[in-house]
């Protein structure tokens, strides 16, 4: 009997084993086939960006051969620059934001100086209309100077440009003590009924409480969450309201800028570009002839027009407020930001870069890698591993969301780095050093060829800034851009 038991009892405990072991493989089956589903998802994503843009790229090669057949070159859109040849190829209109120039072709298959001028005139009116992704501003208007500002005028210009400017910084520094005394109001009112809510709790622990007045403190919580909420609504409220109040002072204060403007310096728009074109063909306009690639000789018609003399801070003022929203939600300093915008696209919204074969990369202000930085910016945005079109970064807001997001990441990246290794953190000015090097060069390539090499977490912030911008392991173009966006970050910064 005894011997029938034990043979039971193992049967028993056998049968409960498998039945684990069973549970255990449905699990690690369950998870091995999520893991599938991810790599499949992943793979698909990548998939469909690689067709996207072997896509763009062989029209793109299409396009230029296109250009080059009728130019003999082919002068494309770059960070800095935007370059449109209109429907027919006939015309084209290039803006160079970095150097403050625009200037607009025209090639016509015999010397005809009218049909030249109407392509030119055409050409304009498409720079001045063209409108930005997301915003839909017309961001040529009024960015070019209808006549060369004498230097004098153009001093006292830039004079009265400043004044408005100081006048913006004192509202937006009402505006930020504003909300820096409501957010302390704020967090006073909240740690007191939090301390009430903690005392609630302890005498709700009570043993010897009663139900009758276990009955009564549940009361007094619901109470005190109830008011805790109202002060988040009111808070919210008044936040809102100093928001609401500085944004209505500024747009008054950009209407009596603009209005300044126009009195001083004429700008070029929609009711004035045909009289304008007609004066710069007068005297301004060379000619020459061109071969194209397909054989053909024909003349070109070029004018170069000069932009107004604060065309890059008008620019960097239509995303002032962004970059204020998304710098405050990234612990950044938007001057910092507008700096490496000014270094990277100098505020053409058009800015784009190419591989020399045609491949797409970087888009926009921030000039963000879709398969890279936006890739990484769109799974800890929004949970969901997506590489986005080209025309989604063209938009300013989705550009600066991700944008600020990557660049407050690289900051993240350097602390944690020396946190694990070092035990202790560079100083902000430090990190931020390593973060716009970074942004440019990637963090291995400074790590690796600057940090390591000269124990930067032992250097000041002077020494660390003078190794960046002259290790010569450090790619020119990286250390030029740390020098650059350094020294412009003064221009932007509140005193």
């Amino acid at each position: 009997m005894r011997k029938y038991l034990l043979t039971l009892l193992t049967l028993v405990l056998c049968a409960s084993g498998i039945a684990q072991e069973s549970e255990l493989e449905k699990y690690k089956k369950m998870q091995q086939k999520d893991i599938n589903q991810w790599k499949q998802e992943r793979d698909a994503e990548l998939d469909a960006y690689k067709a996207r843009v072997e896509k763009e790229r062989k029209e793109w090669q299409e396009y230029v051969k296109s250009v080059r057949g009728k130019w003999g070159e082919f002068s494309d859109t770059t960070p800095k620059t935007w370059s449109n040849y209109g429907n027919d190829l006939n015309s084209l209109g290039k803006v160079d934001f970095d150097n403050n120039k625009v200037e607009i072709a025209a090639l016509v298959e015999t010397d005809d100086p009218k049909k030249a001028e109407a392509l030119i005139q055409k050409q304009l009116e498409i720079l001045l209309n063209e409108k930005e992704q997301g915003t839909n501003k017309k961001f040529m208007e009024n960015q070019i100077a209808f006549d060369k500002a004498k230097a004098e005028d153009e001093k006292k210009f830039l004079e009265k440009q400043k004044e408005f400017d100081e006048m913006r910084i004192i509202i937006e520094k009402k505006a930020t003590e504003d909300k820096r005394i409501l957010e302390e109001k704020r967090n006073a009112e909240m740690k007191k009924l939090e301390l009430e809510k903690i005392a609630l709790e302890k005498k709700k622990a009570d043993d010897q409480a009663k139900l009758e007045e276990q009955k009564k403190l549940q009361e007094q919580k619901a109470l005190l969450e109830k008011k805790e909420l109202e002060l988040k609504k009111r808070m919210d409220e008044e936040k809102a309201l100093i928001e609401k109040i500085e944004s209505e002072k500024k747009k008054e204060l950009k209407a009596k800028k603009d209005k300044e403007e126009e009195k001083q310096i004429k700008a070029v728009n929609d009711s004035n570009s045909k009289e304008f074109i007609k004066e710069k063909l007068k005297d301004n306009v060379t000619k020459e002839v061109v071969v194209g690639e397909d054989g053909k000789a024909r003349t070109k018609y070029t004018v170069t027009l000069e932009m107004v003399p604060n065309s890059v801070q008008k620019r960097a003022e239509n995303y002032l407020d962004m970059v204020q929203k998304y710098s405050e939600k990234n612990g950044l300093d938007p001057s910092l930001v507008l700096a490496l915008i000014h270094t990277e696209s100098a505020f053409n919204p058009k800015a784009f870069s190419r591989r020399p074969d045609g491949t797409p990369m970087a888009c926009g202000l921030m000039q963000i890698i879709p398969s890279q930085a936006g890739r990484d910016a769109h799974k800890a945005l929004f949970g969901s591993d997506k590489i986005v079109e080209s025309d989604y970064l063209f938009d300013p807001e989705n550009n600066l969301n991700m944008g600020t997001w990557y660049l407050k990441n690289l900051t993240k990246w350097w602390n944690n780095y020396e946190k694990k290794n070092f035990g202790k953190i560079s100083s902000v000015e430090k990190n931020e050093f390593y973060a716009i090097s970074s942004y440019n060069q990637g963090m291995g390539t400074i790590l690796n060829k600057a940090y390591k090499k000269h124990q930067l977490i032992d250097k000041s912030e002077e020494e660390t800034y003078q190794i960046l911008i002259t290790e010569n392991n450090v790619p020119k173009e990286g250390r030029d851009y740390l020098k650059r966006v350094a020294e412009r970050k003064k221009l932007y910064k509140k005193d």
